[in-house]
């Protein structure tokens, strides 16, 4: 027979309001995550495997957030990048660096390059048998791209001073042989203006005779071969036939493909 019953209370209020503190906090975390503004991504620190990729990781990489669970980050990794990577995560692995930071290349399914800056930052996990670490990345492609451009202008900036200062005649002509570039050397040795030489060609200033053989070695440079400074003649505005050295070098665009020639040219003229 019950006679009776013992009833005791634990105040677990604490307990509770950590709880719903947990939540709040995983799920403020979970849109964090979600929204970020930066790729990220969870990912095995031993093996690879992303266990968990944000929208704008996918993004940046050029994939789907199913495509990226499967993936196997080095092989949309650039191949300059792989070993810097890996050298890294050795260290991370074996406790030598807490993180890092690198400049890192993905690939995108058609073969573009994308930039990113990527910071490297260890979870703490009780397994330490399976170390994971957060990957975040940021789309530096534009940076990257202007960085480049603004080199490239200063580059062309201080070459046009050299070249407009050069003792020698500069010459520069497409595949064509149509001038697209005539310095103020070029004017005095030869007395084509600047305006006069970029409406002509550049066989109309090669000897009739000399007009086959300036068109192969065009060849060789549109072939890449590297040209030794060679003799030929030109002539001048006057009608006057000017002996020439000539050194040619082939210009290539962003796709290595040449699209111009410059020629610096010195010489005498003949029965000087």
């Amino acid at each position: 027979m019950i006679e009776g019953a013992v009833i005791t209370f634990v105040n677990i209020t604490e307990r509770k309001e950590a709880e719903v503190k947990l939540r709040e906090s995983e799920v403020r975390f979970k849109k964090l995550f979600v929204e970020a503004p930066l790729g990220i991504a969870l990912i095995d620190s031993l093996t690879g495997q992303i266990y968990e990729v944000n929208p704008m990781f996918a993004r940046i990489a050029g994939r789907t957030r199913e495509e990226m669970i499967r993936i196997d980050l080095m092989k949309i990794t650039h191949l300059e990048d792989i070993q810097k990577d890996l050298d890294n995560m050795a260290l991370l692995n074996t406790g030598k660096i807490p993180g890092f930071q690198m400049k890192k290349r993905y690939l995108h399914p058609d073969g573009a390059v994308i930039w990113t800056n990527m910071t490297i930052a260890p979870e703490n996990v009780e397994d330490k048998a399976h170390p994971r670490h957060f990957c975040m990345i940021e789309d530096i492609t534009e940076r990257i791209r202007a960085e480049e451009s603004l080199k490239k202008a200063n580059d062309l900036l201080r070459m046009a001073v050299v070249v407009r200062d050069s003792h020698d005649a500069v010459v520069m002509q497409d595949m064509e042989g149509c001038i697209m570039s005539w310095n103020p050397a070029a004017v005095r040795m030869y007395g084509w203006s600047e305006t006069e030489a970029l409406k002509r060609n550049i066989r109309e200033l090669i000897p009739e005779g000399l007009r086959e053989a300036d068109i192969v070695r065009v060849l060789q440079l549109s072939r890449k071969e590297v040209l030794e400074p060679y003799r030929t003649q030109r002539i001048a505005k006057d009608g006057t036939v000017v002996e020439v050295w000539l050194t040619a070098t082939a210009l290539l665009n962003d796709a290595g493909k040449v699209y111009a020639i410059a020629t610096s040219e010195w010489a005498n003229r003949i029965g000087d």
